[in-house]
Protein backbone atom coordinates (compact mmCIF):
# COMPACT_ATOMS: atom_id res chain seq x y z
CA UNK A 1 0.00 0.00 0.00
CA UNK A 2 1.32 3.44 -0.82
CA UNK A 3 2.40 5.93 1.82
CA UNK A 4 -0.20 8.21 3.41
CA UNK A 5 1.24 11.17 1.52
CA UNK A 6 -0.30 9.67 -1.63
CA UNK A 7 -3.71 10.54 -0.19
CA UNK A 8 -3.03 14.24 0.13
CA UNK A 9 -4.06 15.18 -3.39
CA UNK A 10 -7.54 13.93 -2.63
CA UNK A 11 -8.04 16.54 0.07
CA UNK A 12 -7.83 19.28 -2.56
CA UNK A 13 -11.07 18.06 -4.12
CA UNK A 14 -14.10 20.28 -3.64
CA UNK A 15 -16.68 18.86 -1.25
CA UNK A 16 -19.36 16.75 -2.86
CA UNK A 17 -22.94 17.95 -2.79
CA UNK A 18 -24.56 16.05 0.08
CA UNK A 19 -27.40 13.85 -1.11
CA UNK A 20 -28.45 11.85 1.92
CA UNK A 21 -27.46 10.77 5.42
CA UNK A 22 -26.01 7.30 5.92
CA UNK A 23 -26.55 7.23 9.66
CA UNK A 24 -24.62 8.36 12.69
CA UNK A 25 -23.22 7.19 15.97
CA UNK A 26 -22.26 8.45 19.40
CA UNK A 27 -18.72 8.78 20.67
CA UNK A 28 -17.36 9.59 24.07
CA UNK A 29 -14.88 8.87 26.78
CA UNK A 30 -11.20 9.21 27.33
CA UNK A 31 -9.53 6.15 28.85
CA UNK A 32 -5.75 6.00 28.39
CA UNK A 33 -5.95 2.23 27.99
CA UNK A 34 -8.77 2.44 25.45
CA UNK A 35 -6.97 5.11 23.40
CA UNK A 36 -3.84 2.96 23.35
CA UNK A 37 -5.81 -0.14 22.41
CA UNK A 38 -7.54 1.60 19.51
CA UNK A 39 -4.24 3.12 18.37
CA UNK A 40 -2.62 -0.31 18.38
CA UNK A 41 -5.49 -1.68 16.28
CA UNK A 42 -4.95 1.07 13.72
CA UNK A 43 -1.20 0.49 13.62
CA UNK A 44 -1.75 -3.27 13.21
CA UNK A 45 -4.04 -2.73 10.20
CA UNK A 46 -1.56 -0.29 8.71
CA UNK A 47 1.19 -2.89 9.08
CA UNK A 48 -1.01 -5.64 7.65
CA UNK A 49 -1.73 -3.62 4.49
CA UNK A 50 1.74 -2.08 4.17
CA UNK A 51 2.87 -4.24 1.25
CA UNK A 52 -0.51 -4.48 -0.47
CA UNK A 53 -1.45 -2.20 -3.35
CA UNK A 54 -4.62 -0.19 -3.66
CA UNK A 55 -7.42 -1.85 -5.65
CA UNK A 56 -7.08 -1.30 -9.37
CA UNK A 57 -10.09 0.19 -11.13
CA UNK A 58 -10.48 -2.84 -13.40
CA UNK A 59 -10.45 -5.21 -10.39
CA UNK A 60 -13.40 -3.58 -8.62
CA UNK A 61 -16.55 -5.70 -8.20
CA UNK A 62 -19.62 -4.43 -10.02
CA UNK A 63 -22.20 -6.22 -7.87
CA UNK A 64 -22.77 -6.70 -4.15
CA UNK A 65 -21.62 -4.62 -1.20
CA UNK A 66 -19.12 -4.69 1.65
CA UNK A 67 -18.59 -3.20 5.10
CA UNK A 68 -15.27 -2.11 6.57
CA UNK A 69 -14.34 -1.36 10.19
CA UNK A 70 -11.22 0.29 11.53
CA UNK A 71 -9.60 3.24 13.29
CA UNK A 72 -9.05 6.93 12.54
CA UNK A 73 -6.44 9.18 14.17
CA UNK A 74 -6.49 12.99 14.20
CA UNK A 75 -4.39 16.08 14.76
CA UNK A 76 -5.44 19.72 15.09
CA UNK A 77 -4.17 21.51 11.99
CA UNK A 78 -5.47 23.32 8.91
CA UNK A 79 -2.40 22.13 6.97
CA UNK A 80 -3.16 19.21 4.63
CA UNK A 81 0.45 18.10 4.98
CA UNK A 82 -0.15 17.28 8.65
CA UNK A 83 -1.93 14.09 7.56
CA UNK A 84 1.36 12.48 6.57
CA UNK A 85 2.75 13.08 10.07
CA UNK A 86 -0.05 11.33 11.98
CA UNK A 87 0.89 8.11 13.76
CA UNK A 88 -1.82 5.96 15.28
CA UNK A 89 0.26 5.06 18.35
CA UNK A 90 0.99 8.67 19.30
CA UNK A 91 -2.30 10.38 18.39
CA UNK A 92 -4.15 12.26 21.15
CA UNK A 93 -7.53 11.75 19.46
CA UNK A 94 -8.78 8.54 17.84
CA UNK A 95 -12.11 7.10 16.77
CA UNK A 96 -13.70 4.08 15.17
CA UNK A 97 -14.49 4.32 11.45
CA UNK A 98 -17.16 2.33 9.65
CA UNK A 99 -17.57 2.30 5.88
CA UNK A 100 -20.12 0.63 3.62
CA UNK A 101 -19.60 0.31 -0.12
CA UNK A 102 -22.27 -0.55 -2.70
CA UNK A 103 -20.30 -1.81 -5.68
CA UNK A 104 -23.24 -1.76 -8.08
CA UNK A 105 -24.35 1.78 -7.23
CA UNK A 106 -20.74 2.97 -6.72
CA UNK A 107 -21.60 4.68 -3.44
CA UNK A 108 -20.01 4.80 0.00
CA UNK A 109 -21.40 5.69 3.40
CA UNK A 110 -20.58 5.28 7.05
CA UNK A 111 -19.64 7.21 10.15
CA UNK A 112 -16.99 8.17 12.69
CA UNK A 113 -17.84 6.98 16.20
CA UNK A 114 -16.53 6.16 19.68
CA UNK A 115 -14.14 9.12 19.88
CA UNK A 116 -11.51 8.73 22.58
CA UNK A 117 -8.78 11.11 23.75
CA UNK A 118 -6.05 11.49 26.36
CA UNK A 119 -6.11 15.28 25.92
CA UNK A 120 -7.93 17.55 28.37
CA UNK A 121 -9.07 19.57 25.34
CA UNK A 122 -11.26 16.66 24.24
CA UNK A 123 -12.30 15.43 27.67
CA UNK A 124 -15.79 13.91 27.59
CA UNK A 125 -15.98 14.09 23.80
CA UNK A 126 -19.27 13.09 22.20
CA UNK A 127 -19.79 13.14 18.45
CA UNK A 128 -22.38 12.19 15.85
CA UNK A 129 -20.55 12.34 12.51
CA UNK A 130 -21.70 10.73 9.24
CA UNK A 131 -20.32 10.32 5.74
CA UNK A 132 -23.01 11.68 3.41
CA UNK A 133 -23.45 11.58 -0.34
CA UNK A 134 -20.38 9.43 -0.84
CA UNK A 135 -19.50 8.05 -4.27
CA UNK A 136 -16.70 6.27 -6.06
CA UNK A 137 -14.34 8.89 -7.50
CA UNK A 138 -11.89 9.06 -10.38
CA UNK A 139 -9.04 11.27 -9.21
CA UNK A 140 -6.67 8.31 -9.74
CA UNK A 141 -6.91 6.58 -13.12
CA UNK A 142 -5.20 3.38 -11.92
CA UNK A 143 -6.67 2.75 -8.47
CA UNK A 144 -10.26 3.00 -7.24
CA UNK A 145 -10.91 6.02 -5.07
CA UNK A 146 -13.93 7.31 -3.19
CA UNK A 147 -15.02 10.56 -1.57
CA UNK A 148 -17.77 11.82 0.71
CA UNK A 149 -18.98 14.87 2.56
CA UNK A 150 -18.88 14.75 6.35
CA UNK A 151 -21.64 16.21 8.55
CA UNK A 152 -22.37 16.09 12.26
CA UNK A 153 -21.99 17.54 15.73
CA UNK A 154 -19.22 17.42 18.35
CA UNK A 155 -19.09 18.37 22.02
CA UNK A 156 -16.11 18.21 24.37
CA UNK A 157 -14.40 20.21 27.11
CA UNK A 158 -12.96 22.81 24.72
CA UNK A 159 -14.05 21.87 21.20
CA UNK A 160 -17.76 21.88 20.41
CA UNK A 161 -19.95 22.74 17.44
CA UNK A 162 -21.26 21.62 14.09
CA UNK A 163 -18.92 19.53 11.96
CA UNK A 164 -18.45 19.79 8.21
CA UNK A 165 -15.74 18.23 6.12
CA UNK A 166 -14.53 15.83 3.49
CA UNK A 167 -13.43 12.20 3.46
CA UNK A 168 -11.41 10.68 0.61
CA UNK A 169 -9.77 7.33 0.21
CA UNK A 170 -8.73 4.21 -1.66
CA UNK A 171 -9.85 0.61 -1.55
CA UNK A 172 -7.06 -1.85 -0.74
CA UNK A 173 -6.10 -5.22 -2.30
CA UNK A 174 -7.26 -6.86 -5.54
CA UNK A 175 -10.04 -8.53 -3.51
CA UNK A 176 -11.04 -5.24 -1.83
CA UNK A 177 -10.01 -6.41 1.64
CA UNK A 178 -9.67 -2.93 3.10
CA UNK A 179 -10.00 0.83 2.75
CA UNK A 180 -7.75 3.70 3.77
CA UNK A 181 -7.96 7.44 3.45
CA UNK A 182 -7.94 10.90 4.95
CA UNK A 183 -10.48 13.19 6.57
CA UNK A 184 -10.70 16.92 7.13
CA UNK A 185 -13.12 18.07 9.85
CA UNK A 186 -14.06 21.69 10.51
CA UNK A 187 -15.69 22.25 13.91
CA UNK A 188 -17.64 25.53 13.96
CA UNK A 189 -19.17 27.24 16.98
CA UNK A 190 -20.01 30.87 16.27
CA UNK A 191 -16.72 32.61 15.50
CA UNK A 192 -14.70 29.70 16.89
CA UNK A 193 -13.19 27.36 14.29
CA UNK A 194 -11.11 24.23 14.82
CA UNK A 195 -9.77 22.08 11.99
CA UNK A 196 -8.89 18.42 12.47
CA UNK A 197 -6.93 16.47 9.89
CA UNK A 198 -7.11 12.71 10.14
CA UNK A 199 -6.12 9.43 8.57
CA UNK A 200 -8.03 6.15 8.72
CA UNK A 201 -7.61 2.50 7.88
CA UNK A 202 -10.24 -0.24 7.91
CA UNK A 203 -10.45 -3.96 7.20
CA UNK A 204 -13.31 -5.74 5.48
CA UNK A 205 -15.82 -7.26 7.91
Amino acid sequence: MRNKTYLLAAMALPALAACGDTGGSIGGGGSVNLVAEMAEDGAALESEFALIQFTRVEAMPTTGSASFSGVAAYTESDDIGAISEIEYTSADLVSDVTLTADFAAETVGGWLSNFQSNSAVYKGIEADIAFTGGTFASYDTQYQTFASDIEGEMTSASRSGSVDGLMTGYFVDRNVLGATGAVSLEVLNGDDRTVLMGTFIAGRD
